[in-house]
């Protein structure tokens, strides 16, 4: 149990942090044109959901570190006024919103035990919400990435409360440069 809940609160920190670089894109944006950022994101913040026993472990309980992780995405966007962002695996569609643009993505992920649909069904669910404001060239934001667990079957245990991420980020349009595809 907690070797998963660990490699979940890696799960939604990276994709809180992949989600959370949607911020760059301004209103001049056409389709067909791209636009590149150099973000920067500060360290996120977790609800007591996201920790196996009530609070951080004592392992983590007093760490801290001040870096900032880095990133560079590319924004695009459609006749519809759609935007995207490419994270290089994934892309998020977001809308205008009044402030900025708005991107948001679910993923939910359903397993039954041994793979039979008549036995316990574990559901995960994550969402992802990231709001981005614009002015000029700077861009910056928060993002929060939700969690949420649900059980149903003889098997279930202890439900395994929401846990949500939130993170902040800023950063950068990137002048003068092109993108490099590879045709095969």
């Amino acid at each position: 149990m907690a070797t998963n809940m660990a490699r979940f609160s890696a799960l939604v920190g990276v994709t809180l942090g992949l989600a959370s670089l949607a911020a760059g894109c301004g209103n001049a944006l056409k389709p067909g044109d791209y636009r590149i950022y150099k973000m920067e994101f500060q360290g996120g913040t977790k609800s007591t959901g996201c920790f196996p026993v009530p609070g951080p472990d004592p392992n983590t309980k007093s760490d801290t570190d001040n870096s900032l992780v880095s990133a560079t995405w590319v924004m695009t966007t459609d006749a519809g006024g759609n935007y995207f962002l490419d994270l290089g695996s994934n892309t998020l569609q977001g809308k205008e919103t009044d402030t900025g643009i708005g991107f948001a993505a679910t993923k939910v992920d359903v397993e039954y035990d041994m793979d039979d649909i008549t036995q316990t069904k574990r559901t995960t669910t994550i969402d992802v919400k990231i709001d981005v404001t614009i002015d000029g060239k700077s861009i910056g934001g928060s993002g929060v990435t939700t969690s949420s667990f649900t059980c149903s079957g003889m098997t279930c245990t202890t439900p395994i409360p929401s846990c949500t991420v939130t993170q902040a980020f800023s950063g950068t349009e990137v002048d003068d440069v092109e993108l490099q595809y590879n045709v095969k």
